[in-house]
């Protein structure tokens, strides 16, 4: 079951939404020697810091929606 909605952002990134709240966000790489895509979240206690490399924007969309049930379950939702 997805959870996040992605909208198209500036400069081939994506955003992730759930409920119309900023979670997620999919970026094209900034150095040259590392895979297309990272996979970052504003989900409390991340911090941006923590980022998922992947060339597959899908397989990190997927990692979302794994890291946002594993964050909920945490959280005991």
């Amino acid at each position: 079951m997805d959870r996040l909605t992605w909208k198209p952002g500036p400069y081939s990134s994506h955003g992730g939404y759930a409920g119309g709240v900023h979670l997620f966000g999919i970026h094209y790489r900034t150095v040259r020697a590392d895979p297309a895509y990272f996979l970052t979240t504003e989900l409390p206690g991340f911090g941006r810091t923590r980022q998922w490399k992947h060339d597959d924007i899908e397989v990190l969309k997927d990692k979302a929606e794994k890291v946002l049930d594993n964050w909920l379950k945490l959280v005991g939702a």
